[in-house]
Parts: C-alpha cells; structure tokens; sequence
C-alpha cells in the first residue's frame, strides 16, 4: 500500500512528504494520536519511501525489490522493536537496536527502525535508547510509535520531531465501511462511532463474528447477571472492550438526556436507550461516565477487575 491508498491523515501525510522532498528530513520522529488509526501503516510505508529503487513523488511503488522485501518483513534494514510476552519493551530488545544502527546498512539508502508502543520501554530500556537518540547516524531513520507519549520520559520526547495522527470523521469512516468493505448501515455505524474514526480498529472489530449480538450480551449481561467479571473469565484487554461498550451505552444516556438524539453509538438499541434514560438523573450518569472512564485507567494498574466491576454495578444500581 502506498501513500496516496491510505484513507485519513492527508495533511500529516502531505506535511511528511514535504518534509523528505525538500531534504528537511530529522533522523528521529514521534508519530503520536490514538490507537487504530494507521500510524504504524504510515512509518512502515515511510521505510519504503525512502528506499523504493523508482521513488515516484516520494511515494512507495510497491513493486520494486526494495518495497516487496519491506512488505514480506525480510529487509536487512528494517527493523521493528515490539513489546515482548511481558508487553513491555526491555533493554535486550535496545541493545539490539543500537548494534544495528551503528552497522553500515545492507541494501538500503536508510536503515529505519520503528519502535511500536514506544511508551511500554521499561527504564532501563528508555535509558538506553536515549544514549542512541542522542547521536544517531544520519544514513538512519528512527519512529517511535506511541498511543500515550505522555508516559515516554520528557527527554526522549525533546529528541523527536512529533506528528500527530488523528481518526477519520465518523460519517466519513461509515460510508468507507459500507461501500469498501460491505458492511451493513447498522454496523458501520456501530463501529465508526464506537470507534471514534479509527479505521484500523473498526476493521479489526468488524472481522469477529455477531459484532451487534455479541456487545448487546454484554450490555445486557451487565444490567441483569446477578455475577460480576472476574479475573479468571477474560484478559484485561478484553475487560477494557467490555468497559468502552457499557461506557458507550451510558455515553447514549447523556446524549439523549441533553436532546443529541442523532449521534447515538448503539442506533440498534434507540429505543432502549431513551427507556433507561428516564432512570437516571444527568449528574448520575456524568457520575457513571467518570467512573468507568477512571476504571479503564485502572485496568493498566492492575487493580482487580472483579472489585472493580462489582464497584461499577453498585454504582449503576444506587
């Protein structure tokens, strides 16, 4: 895929290739915004813009030898540093990063290292991958990726020239659902307001089966289960989906309550919402959002999921 296939993000795209056309190029970028909108497509099609053989108006043309050993994952010269089993990034993984870019690059005109998650680097690991921003080769491009980089340490942060990402406009994302991946009116909205424009999350959700069925049990299962989620049942990362649907269901309360009724996340369940909008007061629902907004937080803390959803429960019944 090349620059010109990528749906969203025309200006920052716009803005990077300018950036490169005109040698004005940094060796170190942050490329920052919410997760599922295509910052790590854009630094991977990035790697290939700098070493495409045709190099066509700064794009990749995805069928030199250059760009298909890009695609295929098998390019001496670039490198991807993920979290491990451990979901953090660890020295081991930096150092390794450090030898290579201090080696004379294999084939390429830029070696190009994309650090994914970069906020998940331990301190050690941080530490050391400072040392490396500091004094990079300038035959080297180095892209941090991160979702939070308010959690990245403040002196890596001042080494890296940042591009925000942004989601596409929800309506816009709907309409891209629909017409190129065939997906219902009721689901694509579903998922490009769930999602908030994040196209890349939308696309992933919308391969599971029964999408509608599967978060209407869940919404459901809240209100009427007599038990609470606990440790045993679900990963965490399946916790925080459960805790966005019902904080999506709670999100439509208050739009109903203050008359939005035309951008509801849950369309199919219009009716049910404007039901259970009459039991709670404004401020009980504000009070609701807040607290399911914080539980989320504290899921990455590692609080315990089932003290935390037996809290939510009370707080929805009192």
């Amino acid at each position: 895929m090349s620059f010109k296939q990528i749906r969203g993000n025309i200006n920052s795209i716009e803005f990077l290739k300018q950036i490169f056309l005109n040698k004005r190029e940094a060796c170190v970028y942050l490329f920052y915004g919410p997760e599922g909108i295509g910052k790590k497509l854009i630094a991977h099609n990035l790697a290939k813009a700098v070493n495409c053989l045709k190099q066509e108006e700064f794009d990749s043309c995805d069928e030199c030898i250059s760009c298909r050993k890009i695609d295929a994952g098998c390019h001496l010269d670039v490198c991807y540093i993920v979290p491990d089993n451990s979901n953090t990034i660890g020295i081991a993984e930096i150092r390794v990063l450090k030898e290579r870019v201090y080696l004379k690059s294999n084939e390429a005109r830029k070696k190009v290292f994309i650090i994914d998650e970069a906020e998940r680097m331990t301190v050690e690991a941080a530490n050391a991958c400072l040392k490396i921003l500091e004094e990079p080769t300038p035959d080297c491009l180095i892209i941090l990726i991160s979702s939070k980089p308010q959690l990245i340490i403040s002196t890596i942060l001042s080494r890296c020239y940042k591009i925000k990402f942004t989601g596409l406009e929800k309506n816009e994302l709907k309409k891209i659902l629909m017409v190129d991946f065939n997906l219902d009116e009721i689901l694509a909205h579903y998922l490009a307001y769930f999602c908030e424009g994040r196209m890349g999350r939308a696309i992933q959700m919308s391969r599971q089966p029964d999408v509608l069925i599967q978060k209407n049990k869940i919404i459901d299962d809240f209100f009427t289960s007599l038990t609470v989620y606990d440790n045993r049942d679900f990963k965490r990362d399946k916790l925080k989906e459960i805790l966005e649907i019902i904080l999506s269901w709670f999100r439509d309360i208050y739009i109903i309550k203050i008359g939005i009724s035309d951008d509801l996340i849950n369309i199919d369940r219009k009716e049910q919402i404007s039901k259970d909008a009459r039991h709670y007061s404004l401020k009980t629902v504000e009070e609701i959002i807040n607290f399911i907004c914080d539980a989320v937080s504290f899921l990455d803390r590692k609080v315990n999921p089932k003290l935390l959803f037996s809290n939510l429960k009370a707080k929805v019944k009192a």
